[in-house]
């Protein structure tokens, strides 16, 4: 904890404050700047940090820095626990033992996806839900936090993040501010996605082409779906994120030195020379700080990461024959009837239907906590696009039918069709749509999606395969429901097909539209508050899942002559192991440590066993290890001692013994 007083935590966080806005000012932050009427009712970095700050009045929170950008910002660390200053864990003193200053803890991660800034709020919002009920005196939030330490980054990449409030033309930008040459082409942001329609959106780009590789859909003609040459079928565009090709290589948006990616730069799983990858793994200062955090805690037992990559709704499954290789890329088959049921759990606390598909990792920060950090590791999306039936068809009559088949141009345009009218790119009334020029939001549901589907544009390439769309019908389906959502919620998510003039295609008919960015990532801002309890009543849960240590039968039996042998079980009584058998595999996870000590006036020789035993990893409900020692007594005459077994992710017990 910050061991100053209130007024001096709130002094630096002013100078903070004032120290960010003058590194954006005059830093590497310079960009076209507004704000994102997608992600109107979030909460930037400003109003992160003062939210933050507003915790650290409580005194079950505390409050600091674990990095500072580029940009000039914090990576925030919110730690909740136990007001008391000091607290240590019981009997953690001993002559042999380690001091373990926190007890088990878990590590609450925001938006690792930038873009996905829902993760941010949820993330900041469990601490926030937290610190409230145990100032209010909630007996199970208390005593939660009492036995547990929380530690809360809400936003581990806070320049990324900000990118999506303030960078125009508005897209799904992922990286920090360091320079990145996206194309691998020797020269650095010379290609960018360009806005060319006057919207200010940047989404995707379709020309015209008898032999193109896309079809409008046969449901609804606004969508674009992959022709199969294997059923014949023909195609009429050619599909490009919204762009002019500016180095002319004959590729469109593809550089625009995005930075690197936190959610791609550790090192399970790593794409080598991959966009957004970095120059190698952990190679960013706000990678680094969050790894070097959870290795300097070896407390840490749970991680629950916000992320599109959600595993509680699309659980990993184990797979015995992958995990006979060398190196561990499956969840193992030990770990997974536990991951399956606290994920069961979450499901049925959450209360969504009709999860998307996840996408697989690629040096993501969720499977590297699992892999090789050794932690159990969850992963949360939040929220996605609740199932919509589509709207109702109204009756036309045939005049009007008539007319409406006129609408398809001679050269193929596809008419939009009576429903437009509410997708449009049109100015709306102040606060009367999401993505309007008054940045209304409506349209709450069970919690949403992850767009890069073939229609949109994310982080500056199409079909951005980190949102993890699943199968082409899949992916088909969510855009359609997408579109009854937007269309019931009276949200602005899809800009309709607009004919440009495009000079790299001289003579033929460009047309600019798709999915606007955000809008299937993040719910609309009311939204949030429901998102937060399920969350928060999971927690709890885990919490009395976790480990609990008893010693069992400890006996002592006099063998003459001062020789004693001493036994005890070591049992876990609690649903979930020790540590996942990844911890043991990784060798990342804290054995136990069992101990067996002399009071203060007596000595104990040991002739058979060592004075303190590691126990790998104990089953739970029940998993046990015998323990045995034969030692030799002298000193006083009341001899006594006593056993402790500890580790940082359990609280320490201990058990007196007398030598009699």
């Amino acid at each position: 904890m910050i061991l100053i007083g209130n007024g001096a935590r709130h002094s630096i966080f002013g100078l903070i404050l004032i120290f960010s806005t003058f590194s954006l000012a005059f830093g590497q932050d310079a960009a076209p700047t507004g704000s994102n009427p997608a992600l109107a009712g979030y909460a930037d970095y400003n109003e992160v940090t003062r939210r933050v700050q507003e915790l650290e009045k409580s005194s079950w929170a505390s409050a600091r820095s674990l990095v500072q950008t580029a940009g000039g910002r914090e990576v925030w660390l919110l730690t909740l626990g136990d007001p008391r200053e000091g607290c240590v864990h019981p009997f953690a003193d001993g002559p042999l033992t380690v001091s373990f200053k926190e007890p088990p803890a878990f590590l609450i991660v925001g938006n690792v996806h930038a873009p996905h800034v829902v993760g941010c709020e949820i993330a900041l919002g469990i601490a926030e839900d937290l610190v409230a009920k145990a100032t209010a005196g909630d007996e199970g939030v208390v005593n939660f936090l009492k036995r547990f330490t929380v530690y809360v980054i809400p936003s581990p990449t806070p320049d990324a993040t900000e990118k999506n409030f303030t960078r125009r033309p508005w897209r799904e930008q992922t990286g920090n501010l360091r320079p990145t040459d996206d194309d691998r082409d020797f020269e650095i942001g010379e290609d960018p996605p360009s806005e060319l329609n006057g919207d200010d959106w940047i989404t995707m780009m379709r020309v015209h082409d008898d032999l193109g590789t896309h079809r409008a859909h046969d449901q609804d003609p606004r969508l674009l779906v992959p022709v199969d040459p294997k059923k014949n079928e023909r195609g009429a565009f050619r599909l490009f994120v919204e762009a002019v090709d500016s180095d002319k290589d004959g590729s469109f948006g593809e550089d625009a030195s995005d930075g690197v990616d936190f959610n791609r730069n550790h090192t399970f799983n790593y794409k080598y020379f991959g966009k957004g990858s970095g120059p190698h793994q952990v190679s960013e200062p706000e990678t680094r700080a969050v790894v070097d955090f959870a290795f300097d805690h070896p407390n840490i037992a749970v991680v629950l990461t916000m992320t599109p990559e959600d595993n509680l709704f699309k659980p990993w499954r184990a797979n015995a024959q992958a995990e006979r290789e060398a190196i561990k890329t499956t969840l193992l088959t030990a770990d997974a009837p536990f991951t399956d049921f606290l994920a069961e759990r979450f499901r049925n606390l959450h209360g969504g239907k009709d999860a998307l598909e996840s996408p697989k990792g690629e040096g993501s920060f969720s499977e590297w906590a699992y892999f090789h950090y050794g932690r159990w590791s969850f992963a949360s999306r939040g929220w996605w696009i609740p199932k919509t039936d589509p709207p109702k068809a109204e009756k036309l009559d045939d005049d009007a039918k008539t007319d409406e088949s006129k609408d398809a141009s001679a050269d193929g345009l596809p008419a939009i069709g009576p429903n437009a009218g509410a997708l449009a790119n049109q100015d709306p009334q102040p606060g009367a749509r999401r993505g309007g020029a008054g940045g209304g939001r409506r349209g709450g549901g069970p919690p949403g999606d992850a767009s890069g589907a073939a229609t949109s544009a994310s982080d500056g390439a199409a079909g951005s395969a980190r949102e993890g769309q699943g199968s082409q019908a899949s992916q088909t389906a969510q855009e359609l429901n997408a579109l009854n959502w937007f269309a019931a919620n009276q949200i602005e998510g899809f800009v309709d097909w607009t004919p440009i003039v495009h000079p790299d295609f001289p003579n033929q008919t460009v047309e600019v539209g798709g999915f606007k960015p955000f809008y299937r990532l993040n719910p609309p801002a009311e939204t949030i508050p429901s998102l937060i309890g399920p969350h928060v009543a999971w927690l709890l849960e885990v919490g009395g899942h976790l480990p609990t240590i008893e010693l069992r039968d400890a006996k002592v039996e006099s063998l003459g002559a001062n020789l004693f042998r001493v036994t005890c079980k070591v049992t876990n009584t609690s649903f979930l192991p020790t540590m996942p058998e990844m911890g043991r595999v990784s060798r990342e996870g804290y054995p136990l440590q069992v101990i067996l000590e002399g009071n203060q006036g007596s000595k104990l020789e040991f002739i058979e066993g060592s004075q303190r035993n590691s126990i790998s990893r104990l089953d739970g409900l029940g998993g046990n290890a015998e323990q045995s020692w034969i030692v030799r007594v002298s000193g006083e005459a009341n001899f006594s001692g006593r056993l402790l077994v500890y580790g940082p992710t359990i609280t320490p017990v201990e058990t007196k013994v007398e030598f009699k």
